[in-house]
């Protein structure tokens, strides 16, 4: 048995644990499975070397503030996203009863026009 069972229970209840594995295996078919099906950050084998291990703590805790940054993003993108598609049902609702109104003035009595102006660049109503 290799030392992934100690960090099996793990991805359950700490989901944004980053793992390391230290192991004095040099079995790569068991760091091969502790990796796909733990997820694994990294794996290393004894005997490390000490300033490797500082540099995968170094990059295990800049993924963990890149993932926790990237979390907070994609939180303001929804509720962008959110606000956006408010707007956009505002704007529509606004624009059908807009283009509904010239039907219930015709129905009304009033009789609308429209033409051209002169400079060709928009059009004015006159009754």
């Amino acid at each position: 048995m290799g030392g992934e069972w100690c960090v099996t229970p793990f991805p359950p209840s700490q989901p944004e644990a980053i793992r390391v594995l230290l192991t004095g295996h040099a079995d790569k078919a068991s760091a091969i499975l502790a990796i796909n099906q733990v997820g694994l950050f990294q794996y290393l084998e004894k005997p490390w070397d000490n300033t490797q291990l500082l540099l995968v703590i170094q990059q295990a805790v800049e993924r963990a503030q890149l993932l926790r940054e990237l979390r907070r993003t994609i939180m303001q993108l929804d509720t962008a996203n959110a606000a956006l598609k408010g707007a956009q049902a505002h704007l529509l609702s606004a624009f059908l009863m807009k283009a509904r109104l010239p039907k219930a003035l015709r129905a009304g009595g009033l009789r609308r026009r429209c033409a051209r102006s002169r400079s060709g660049r928009g059009y004015f109503v006159s009754r």
